[in-house]
């Protein structure tokens, strides 16, 4: 979407911006980039509408700030790796090691 170089370490630059603003931020090299924060109105799950933005915004040379995108019905990471509660470091060997039939059926499966 953007690209962003290498930008030398320096003081760290913060700007407030009003909902819906486009803020212009003079960076330490002398470039400019250029800020648009979403309003409060945006709607995170119309998906047409987030790529017509990011077209729009892409056009414009801005950034967007926000949170551009929410699809709620998506299962977490955690869910989608059936990770348990409890973490590793206090997990015994045997609930840690299944045995050689689950890799050798991973390793199949993966060739």
């Amino acid at each position: 979407m953007h690209e962003l170089g290498y930008v030398e370490p320096k003081q760290e630059i913060s700007v407030e911006a009003a909902d819906g603003s486009v803020t212009e931020v003079r960076l330490h090299d002398g470039s400019v980039l250029t800020l648009k924060k979403l309003n409060r109105e945006w709607d995170p799950h119309d998906k047409s509408r987030v790529l017509a933005a990011l077209e729009e915004s892409r056009k414009k040379q801005e950034l967007l700030m926000g949170l551009l995108y929410f699809r709620p019905q998506v299962p977490t990471l955690e869910d989608t790796l059936a990770m348990v509660e409890t973490p590793l470091i206090r997990l015994d060997e045997a609930v840690l090691d299944p045995g050689p039939g689950p890799l050798e059926r991973f390793n199949a499966a993966s060739r």
